[in-house]
């Protein structure tokens, strides 16, 4: 076969192979083994997007007062942040859980690789084998069985050493990915065409490439890590020690010996109080006093050389000696006193009739030997009579009951004095009333209705009789009680 044009970069033709994989030729088409040789050159190298285990990474700097690193920290003992580096605990639990994994460099058993994905024509995978010969799949694998067919087949055709011109060639395919054919060469080392072949020049850009890369375990000394970040507040990072204890930083951590020492001062201290705090915060002065003006809120007031000598006294008894209120002063001990409330002050009794003893109240059971108060509830209290002779037969703290008003006419006509044989008078039907003078309202001690009294105009007309309930009998009377005001009488015990 004559005038075979040769493939080049701009039109299809026959191609010499070439195994080679340092070959920056554009006319030779790379054999399956240069393919290969460059593939598992690439696939033992790391991608551009790689991480590393801690493990790998060698040449770290540990961190110290000026220069940031990785830093060891002790456990805080009542810390809840989570902006701190990890203490040696947390260390310990990852380095126990590292130790229980495979090394970098191992083997596993089929049966425990798991989600392996099926080959593509765009991925590595597992296939399923096939012995079609006819099968267009690009998801499945020839078997020998297959190959052998295809190679039983190609035996009875024409010997491989022959020679056709190039115009008895017909329906030469075009080579894509599913069907075999002339391809065009393509030098091109960003291409993404699946139509065009790669020359050795692209196999070998590759291939410098991808020798140049760093392999898929490797190490890097920490000189070659860059743009670690800070650590924040608000980000991870690398930070900085410092064993300072008045440092207001956001951005340093503080060492075991901060730490120490901050608890070794808070180590046994008393827990803040909010009333130690208020009082805490005034300014002491000389002659000032603290008090609370709210809830842990404290004030300081003046205090006199008054105000110090009642704090200095011992007992209420002398406080009040000091202020001239004791045994013979203007309130002596046993005087009865209106007091509004239904709380005595300190230092009084209400006087409710109870009993004392001497023991309790010495001064109080001079003035009432029978060691009982009077019972001043509900009393009016009257001056004793004394020998005046206005309310005679009266002892001092003795008790005298109500007396009882009666009205009535007592002069009639003919009849000027109240005899034993004359009408003593005519009490009104209603007790609390002496408006009611129409005929027919009178009646006579007796209770018989007296229907045409005629008042005697000589004498006093109307007047009103005293009366006991006793003495007066059946009669009616009304009971009398000027208009008061209730207090409570209470007596200084003390």
């Amino acid at each position: 076969m004559t005038g075979v044009p040769a493939a080049s970069l701009t039109a299809k033709g026959t191609v010499q192979l070439s195994s080679a994989i340092n070959s920056t030729s554009e006319i030779l088409a790379a054999t399956p083994k240069a393919v290969k040789a460059a593939y598992d050159l690439a696939a033992g190298k790391a991608p551009v997007s790689h991480t590393h285990p801690w493990s790998q990474i060698t040449g770290v700097p540990a961190a110290s007062l000026t220069a940031k690193g990785t830093v060891q920290l002790s456990s805080a003992i009542n810390s809840t942040s989570e902006t701190l580096a990890a203490t040696p605990k947390a260390v310990k639990a990852a380095y126990d859980l590292a130790a229980g994994k495979a090394p970098a460099s191992h083997t596993h058993p089929w049966s425990q690789i798991t989600g392996v994905p099926a080959a593509s024509l765009t991925a590595k995978g597992t296939v399923q084998l096939s012995s079609a010969t006819d099968s267009q799949s690009e998801t499945e694998a020839a078997t020998p069985k297959a190959v052998k067919a295809a190679y039983d087949l190609a035996a009875g055709k024409a010997p491989v050493s022959h020679t056709h011109p190039w115009s008895q060639i017909t329906g030469v395919p075009a080579a894509s990915l599913t069907a075999k054919g002339t391809v065009q060469l393509s030098s091109a080392i960003n291409s993404t065409s699946e139509i065009l072949a790669a020359t050795p020049k692209a196999v070998k850009a590759a291939y410098d490439l991808a020798a140049g890369k760093a392999p898929v375990s490797h190490t890097h000394p920490w000189s070659q890590i860059t743009g670690v970040p800070a650590a924040s507040l608000t980000a991870k990072g690398t930070v900085q020690l410092s064993s300072a204890i008045n440092s207001t930083s956001e951005i340093l951590a503080a060492t075991p010996k901060a730490v120490k020492a901050a608890y070794d001062l808070a180590n046994g201290k008393q827990p803040a109080d909010a009333t130690l705090t208020a009082l805490a915060g005034l300014a002491t002065a000389a002659d000032r006093l603290p008090y609370f003006t709210g809830a842990d809120r404290a004030a300081l007031a003046t205090l006199t050389a008054i105000g110090r000598a009642i704090i200095a006294k011992g007992s209420i008894k002398d406080v009040l000696n000091y202020l001239g209120l004791g045994e013979g002063s203007a309130l002596p001990v046993g005087v009865p006193v209106p007091w509004p409330t239904a709380t005595p002050p300190a230092g009084w009794l209400k006087c409710d009739g109870r009993a004392f003893t001497k023991e309790q109240y010495p001064v109080l059971a001079r003035v009432y030997p029978t060691l009982r108060l009077p019972d001043l509830r509900g009393e009016f209290i009257r001056g004793w009579d004394d020998g005046r002779k206005v309310d005679t037969g009266r002892k001092l703290l003795s008790a005298q009951g109500a007396t009882l008003l009666r009205t009535a006419m007592l002069d009639y006509y003919n009849q000027d004095t109240t005899g034993t044989s004359g009408i003593v008078g005519m009490g009104f039907n209603n007790e609390d009333s002496i408006t009611d003078l129409r005929e027919g309202s009178f009646k006579m001690p007796d209770g018989t209705t007296f229907s045409d009294p005629v008042m005697a105009m000589s004498d006093n007309g109307m007047q009103a009789t005293i009366l006991t309930s006793i003495r007066s009998g059946y009669a009616k009377g009304i009971t009398v009680r000027p208009r008061s005001i209730a207090l409570n009488y209470i007596v200084r015990a003390v």
